[in-house]
């Protein structure tokens, strides 16, 4: 007998069932916000050109320590030569905040994202790896991934680069004296890209339609700094004091003599002068370094090292960090 399904039942199927698959072009998503990044919001077209593994999860269900452990592993390992892991989940800012900081999560995760409806997933914890072309690579189980795979799909990555965390892509430019500006600005080389659209902005003899598109564009750049100064805030509050660090260091050289260069020059200074931050950024230094250690030599050569940590910076984020560790549970 052939049972007709109610049309609820039927649309929550169709939901679960995969948009695309391997072989095709990762759709497209959203999220409300970003936990744990410094830079532009993560979109696959920002990303095109490196390999994404976006992991879905809910923090209602957590996995097991070891399979954030492999992502973690994933990202220390394959990030610099052109990997980018996202945390992806429908719930809300103080929900992903959690578990980013319980799990010592070294990568950006999405909140809000509706990117679960638009894969078709239906299971807590998935993994969808993207290839450089936006392609989807593989899609399977949470640590259904494995090295091999991973770096097939990491053929032909494009890496990050030293301003990375600066780039931002910006839509193609009508006007022809424009398309420099948006060309560094996806470089990471927001100075120039700000004087040049602030030249063109307040030159009369440019028409009147580009001097619009450049004031535009200033204001986008100004607003992607105005992101990366709270982004950075936002770190140093939650104790992650490596990454703001290396952004504020970019924006002081590059804007040197200016009053954003000279305000992250301060703000360098205070991570250096103030005895509480400065503590953070010591500890931060330490279990980076021990870090790097722990996945080639193994926790059983390594682990002293972290309690030689926890017993010096006892207050710090990263004695949290390397408590996990010393458990067993990083």
């Amino acid at each position: 007998m052939i049972r007709i399904l109610p049309s609820s039942v039927v649309l929550s199927l169709a939901a679960l069932t995969p948009i695309q698959g391997v072989g095709h072009n990762a759709p497209s998503f959203e999220a409300a916000g970003w936990v744990n990044h410094i830079g532009e919001r993560p979109t696959l077209r920002s990303l095109r050109g490196r390999t994404v593994l976006l992991q879905f999860f809910r923090s209602t269900e957590p996995p097991a320590g070891a399979n954030w452990r492999l992502l973690k592993k994933f990202h220390h390992e394959y990030a610099d030569k052109g990997l980018v892991v996202l945390g992806v989940t429908d719930e809300d800012h103080e929900a992903v905040e959690t578990t980013v900081a319980q799990q010592g999560l070294p990568f950006p995760c999405a909140v809000g994202s509706d990117a679960r409806e638009r894969y078709g997933v239906g299971a807590n914890f998935h993994q969808v790896l993207i290839d450089p072309r936006g392609e989807i690579f593989w899609t399977g189980p949470t640590n259904g991934l494995w090295n091999g795979k991973l770096l097939k799909a990491l053929k032909g990555a494009q890496r990050l680069g030293d301003l990375g965390p600066l780039s931002l892509h910006l839509e193609p430019a009508a006007a022809s004296r424009l398309k420099k500006v948006v060309t560094d600005a996806a470089k990471g080389e927001l100075a120039k890209a700000l004087g040049k659209a602030r030249q063109i902005a307040e030159d009369e003899r440019v028409p009147a339609e580009d001097r619009d598109e450049a004031r535009a564009l200033t204001e986008r750049i100004e607003g992607h700094l105005d992101d990366l100064s709270a982004q950075i805030e936002d770190h140093i509050a939650r104790r992650e004091m490596l990454p703001p660090r290396a952004v504020l260091e970019l924006v002081a050289k590059q804007f040197k003599g200016a009053p954003r260069g000279l305000r992250a020059a301060e703000r360098l200074t205070e991570l250096e002068t103030d005895e509480l931050l400065a503590m953070e950024v010591a500890a931060a230094e330490v279990f980076e370094r021990y870090r790097k250690l722990l996945w080639t030599r193994g926790p059983s050569k390594t682990l002293s090292r972290f309690q030689d940590l926890i017993e010096r910076y006892p207050d710090s984020r990263a004695a949290e960090k390397a408590r996990r560790v010393v458990a067993l549970d990083f």
